[in-house]
């Protein structure tokens, strides 16, 4: 906070992001009294816009940053605006990455290595990765020595194909401990990255 309180002094732009209801209002209504300056959220984006900042709209899955996305989009069309405010303001050019229909977003899982986190934390990671593999989520794994074994024969692509020739299903073997589930499915799409 007492960064974004001298960048705010020092007429920088801040970006604020996060969830609805976590606060980011009144974070602004705060240092806007205590720079004893009037500003406005909306002010706030559009100076980050029409100073070449990226933006970045972060949050939990189902949290509407592809909402977020299309507001900014749809309202900053240039004299194409539908406001009247809009117009004044020059149209925003979108490099799309994430909520658009042509990119999935990766999944990075960071192991830990403290021993009491093992057998609980291995399984809650083991199904994070087999909802992943499913589903054709890219993965991107680091630190995760204790539960690679178990995904011996998904790293090695030793795969069970069923259906027909035309439209081949993959499935694979997981097991940890007493779990296993010797037919999980490997969707076409999954990739992963994984350290060593």
């Amino acid at each position: 906070m007492a960064l974004m309180l001298l960048r705010t002094r020092a007429n920088i732009p801040v970006v604020v992001c996060g969830e609805a209801g976590c606060g980011k209002t009144s974070l602004i209504g705060f240092l806007a009294g205590v720079v004893e300056v009037e500003f406005r959220a909306l002010n706030l984006h559009a100076v980050c816009i029409l100073n070449h900042i990226p933006l970045f709209i972060v949050g939990s899955p189902g949290s509407s940053k592809s909402l977020a996305i299309r507001l900014v989009h749809q309202n900053l069309r240039g004299s194409d605006s539908n406001d009247e405010y809009f117009r004044t303001l020059p149209q925003v050019f979108f490099i799309p990455h994430q909520g658009s229909s042509s990119s999935t977003s990766d999944v990075v899982i960071l192991g830990s290595q403290f021993p009491e986190d093992r057998d609980d934390y291995s399984y809650s990671i083991l199904s994070r990765i087999m909802m992943c593999v499913e589903a054709g989520q890219p993965l991107i794994l680091t630190d995760l020595e204790i539960i690679y074994g178990s995904l011996y024969d998904l790293w090695n692509q030793n795969y069970i194909t069923m259906g027909s020739s035309d439209d081949p299903k993959y499935f694979t073997r997981v097991a940890l401990g007493a779990y296993a589930n010797p037919m999980l499915y490997v969707h076409p799409d999954f990739r992963y990255l994984r350290n060593k």
